[in-house]
């Protein structure tokens, strides 16, 4: 999941930060937080001898940030919502990196992050 600016929305904060409007007045985040709960639940029923122990260790929820104020706006609103009843560690917060592959020739061409596009010169065989 990506977790850009919702400067479109006329919202000036991460886009996962936003309540959208539902009677619930849950922002997108947290919307989301449940669906992965329930889902998790239900997968701890269907397949009880493959998710051991607790239910919400089965998935891990990557959310792409931007650097700066983005990712730390992020990583407040998770702290200060008890990441929403999944576990820390099972919520991964990560800023935005373009990666170019050259597929044909299974090597790295480099990435460059796009909020400075600094370049990071790295070539090498995947």
């Amino acid at each position: 999941m990506g977790g850009g600016q919702g400067s479109r929305l006329g919202f000036e904060h991460p886009k996962g930060l936003y309540n959208i409007l539902m009677p619930s007045q849950k922002a997108i985040y947290h919307i989301h937080a449940e669906k992965l709960l329930k889902i998790m639940k239900l997968a701890k029923q269907k397949f009880p001898q493959n998710v051991l122990g607790d239910e919400r260790d089965c998935l891990t929820w990557f959310i792409m940030t931007s650097k700066g104020k983005n990712h730390d706006e992020t990583l407040e609103f998770f702290e200060k919502n008890g990441y929403f009843g999944l576990k820390k560690e099972k919520v991964v917060l990560f800023p935005q990196v373009l990666v170019f592959l050259n597929l044909l020739y299974k090597k790295w061409i480099g990435s460059f992050t796009c909020d400075r596009c600094e370049w990071q010169s790295s070539i090498r065989k995947l």
